[in-house]
This record gives C-alpha cells, sequence and structure tokens, in this order.
C-alpha cells in the first residue's frame, strides 16, 4: 500500500496544490465586493466667506464606487454627486477639497471606498461698494407728453468683484423698456464705466430695481383774466361802483386740458357786507386742479369802489 501511494507521488502533490489554488481563488471570488470608476457631478453647497469669490473650474471628477455589481452597472455617469462646500474656500488656494459623495437613488447600497478627491476652482479675494442706480430711458415720449422723472427703488445697490473690475465700476443703469402708457416693474442693473460700458465680474446687489415711469402731457401756458368774487351787500344807501383787481391778467400754466377749459380765474369770496367805504383786499386765487400759476404770489388785490345811491349820479 505504501509502495502503491509512492507511485507517481510528484504528480500528485501538484494536482493537489492546484485544486487549493483554485479552492482558494473560487472563495475569493464570491466574497470580493466589485468596484469600478464612475464619472461624478461636482456640487456645491454653502456660501464662501465674505469678501471671497469662487468660480468653479472643474464640472465633473473620477470617483470610485463600491457595492453589488447589478447596482454598479445601474450607475450613469454624472449620477452620483461629488459635494463641494464653498465656505472652505480660502485665498490663494487652487482646489477645493470633495467633502462627501451621494450615490444616486438607482444604488442605495453603493459605498465609496476612502479616497480623496478635489476640483479646480479659482478663489480671490473681492471688494464691495456702494454705487447709485440710474436710468436710461430709449426712444422719446409721444407728442405732446413728456417721460416723468423715473421713480427708482432701491436709488443704489451695493457691487462686488475683484478691486480692478469695482474700481472701473461708477453707476449702474437701468434700461427700462418704456411704452406709450409708462414704464412700472423690476429691471436688471448693469454695471458700467465711465464710458458707458458694462463692466463684467461684478455681481450686483440686489441685481434688480424696481422702476416707474409715467407719461405726461406736456404743460401749456395762458393768459387769463382774473375775476373777482364778492359776497353779501354794502350797508344803504351805498352801491358797488367798481371792481378793479392788480393784477387783472395772470398767467397760468399746466395740463393742456385743464388749460384749456379756462375762461378766467376766479378769486376767493371778498366779504362786501356791510361796507360804507371803498376798500381795498388781498385775496387768493381760486387754482382748479392741474393748474398753477407763473410766479410766486397766489393773491391779488381787489379794490372796492363804493357810490352813494343817495346822490344824484354826477
Amino acid at each position: 500500500m505504501i509502495r502503491s501511494f509512492r507511485e507517481n507521488l510528484a504528480l500528485k502533490i501538484i494536482s493537489l496544490a492546484t485544486a487549493m489554488m483554485i479552492w482558494s481563488y473560487a472563495i475569493s471570488e464570491r466574497t470580493a465586493t466589485p468596484s469600478r470608476q464612475v464619472v461624478a457631478e461636482v456640487v456645491a453647497v454653502g456660501e464662501p466667506p465674505r469678501g471671497i469669490d469662487v468660480e468653479m473650474r472643474t464640472k465633473t471628477v473620477l470617483v470610485e464606487v463600491s457595492g453589488p455589481r447589478a447596482q454598479l452597472e445601474a450607475i450613469a455617469d454624472g449620477s452620483v454627486k461629488a459635494i463641494v462646500d464653498l465656505s472652505t474656500a480660502r485665498p490663494g488656494a487652487r482646489t477645493l477639497r470633495v467633502i462627501r459623495f451621494v450615490p444616486p437613488p438607482e444604488a442605495p447600497a453603493v459605498t465609496f471606498p476612502p479616497q480623496t478627491r478635489s476640483v479646480e476652482a479659482t478663489i480671490r479675494s473681492v471688494i464691495r461698494k456702494r454705487v447709485r442706480i440710474v436710468a436710461e430711458i430709449a426712444g422719446q415720449p409721444p407728442a405732446g407728453s413728456r417721460y416723468s422723472v423715473p421713480k427708482i427703488e432701491p436709488m443704489w445697490a451695493d457691487v462686488e468683484g475683484s478691486r480692478e473690475a469695482i474700481e472701473k465700476v461708477a453707476l449702474l443703469i437701468v434700461r427700462p423698456d418704456v411704452k406709450a402708457t409708462g414704464f412700472s416693474g423690476q429691471v436688471l442693473a448693469d454695471p458700467v464705466d465711465r464710458q458707458g460700458v458694462t463692466v463684467p465680474g461684478v455681481k450686483v446687489d440686489p441685481p434688480t430695481a424696481h422702476v416707474q415711469i409715467d407719461v405726461l402731457d406736456i404743460d401749456q401756458e395762458r393768459l387769463v383774466v382774473v375775476s373777482p368774487v364778492l359776497k353779501g351787500s354794502p350797508a344803504p344807501p351805498y352801491t358797488i361802483d367798481a371792481v378793479v383787481c392788480t393784477p387783472s391778467l395772470v398767467t397760468v400754466f399746466g395740463a393742456p386740458r385743464a388749460i384749456a377749459a379756462l375762461e378766467s380765474l376766479r378769486t376767493a369770496p371778498v366779504d362786501v357786507e356791510g361796507l360804507k367805504t371803498n376798500t381795498v383786499r388781498r385775496v387768493a386765487l381760486e387754482l382748479p386742479a392741474g393748474v398753477r400759476l407763473r410766479g410766486s404770489s397766489e393773491t391779488v388785490e381787489v379794490n372796492i369802489r363804493l357810490r352813494d345811491s343817495s346822490r344824484p349820479t354826477q
């Protein structure tokens, strides 16, 4: 028996070693976790520290993923998210580290072996300054009308960017599309230099302003007669002989419709009840809506002259 065991001993040892190697390989294949590299989309979260601007230069990054083979094969490029925290940005750095990876819904069981990934970014210090907002209106109003002074809210906004860019900004321009009926709405504010050219790389806060522009009639002028208004009666036997206003003519201006309908300008009522002598009163003029006087004074002198009706007329 021993003799038969020794026969072809070398071949038997080789066969045993081969069988053990095959068994070990099969066990390792059964228990090993498959992995593959996929393209992950870079997603930025958080806000950069105050005074720092971050421009992401990398949109995707390669990442190693492990897990069930079926789920690995279901992962499409870009479905894994590589999360980058902008709050970790520091001036002078050229990269941002990926803080975590998020698997897609179709592969919930996959994991990400320890690995360091970073993305390229431009990180620079920025400055801010406050700039006035002005409106620029293209075109002309309809004939016989004019645009009102634009109402802009807010009238100032902050601009932020590199020192070189911010030093060029002179104004923020809003360009509303004004129609024949006027304009009211939000308009983007454009940072421009002294020549009116847009300065690139500048962030505006807030980015829009509310602009209101009305279309108004052009004021017209007209010379009208002052018409005195009397209230009451002089004491008998006196009667009104004459009423003279100084000035007797005044220049009014305002909306065309209001001016066209105005034949004369009345005074406030002058009380003559019980008068026995000639009297001069200074009274205000009654201005209709939309009508103004050319000049600072809105009063006139009313000279009331009486006549004694008991005496014969000269």
